[in-house]
């Protein structure tokens, strides 16, 4: 019985020393760790990059209007074909919405970006032994830029690489002029045609890019596009000018055009902000 007793009062010592010692210990804290990068929202950001373009232009005409002398809508043209090029620093903004499905991203992007893409080509020529000389010219801007396209892209976590694809828009002033100088007697002089004119050009954009998150609100993108404006028609009023200006009969009104194309290639850095962060989740 005394063996019994003595047995009981270790087993109650040794469980309340074991309680005593779990209670000085730490408690283990739940560990936190960041839930994976969710690329689902909407976006919006600013862009600064290089775009660099090539024009062509073709079929250069005159139209001419005078009711009284049976010129109604007679139209001058030569199967003229002038190419240029010109490049330009951009900056625009941009904004979105993707829609994650594992690891497959896609979604819907809109941007804009103002430029100063500029050419122009020149020349001069002389005919009959000198007794007329000609300078014509033909220049083109592109100063912005408006595309709405697709993207479709594979997320490795916080990197995302995507290709893109859909509809540009671009703004393109054209000019043109000539000028026909003779030294001939009768008459001798000059006579000085321009015009210029301002289209949008309308036609498709397509290119890759990556992307990457900073913080769980703002990534950083790296874009390369190729668009292609597609061929346009530009015509305006033509300003007369030159001693042999007077030649023109009263009345007469001048338009002239020719077909315009513009393709543009860019490279742009940008960043977005993310509305919505990723939870953070315990585990």
């Amino acid at each position: 019985m005394k063996k019994v007793f003595l047995m009981s009062i270790a087993l109650v010592a040794l469980n309340a020393s074991s309680s005593a010692l779990a209670a000085d210990m730490p408690i283990k804290a739940p560990i936190v760790r960041a839930a994976p990068y969710s690329w689902s929202g909407f976006y919006i950001g600013g862009h600064v990059g290089y775009a660099w373009g090539d024009f062509d232009f073709r079929d250069p005409y005159i139209k001419l209007n005078q009711p009284v002398l049976s010129l109604p809508g007679l139209i001058l043209g030569v199967p003229l074909e002038r190419s240029f090029d010109g490049s330009s620093f951009l900056g625009g903004v941009q904004g979105g919405v993707n829609a994650q499905f594992g690891s497959v991203v896609v979604g819907a992007e809109a941007d804009v970006s103002w430029m100063n893409v500029h050419g122009s080509f020149r020349s001069t020529s002389s005919q009959f032994g000198g007794l007329i000389t000609t300078s014509e010219g033909v220049s083109a801007k592109l100063d912005w830029l408006a595309t709405l396209r697709a993207r479709l892209g594979w997320a490795f976590d916080s990197f995302l690489v995507y290709g893109t694809g859909g509809v540009a828009f671009g703004g393109v002033d054209a000019a043109g002029d000539i000028t026909l100088t003779t030294t001939i007697p009768i008459p001798g002089g000059t006579l000085a045609l321009a015009t210029s004119d301002h289209r949008t050009h309308v036609g498709w954009t397509a290119g890759a890019g990556i992307e990457g998150m900073i913080t769980s609100n703002l990534s950083a993108k790296l874009e390369y596009l190729y668009t292609d404006l597609g061929w346009l028609k530009h015509e305006g009023p033509v300003a007369v000018g030159g001693t042999l200006a007077a030649l023109i009969p009263p009345g007469l009104s001048i338009a002239g055009g020719g077909d315009f194309k513009v393709v543009v290639q860019t490279i742009k850095l940008g960043i977005n902000y993310r509305f919505g962060a990723p939870v953070m989740a315990r585990y």
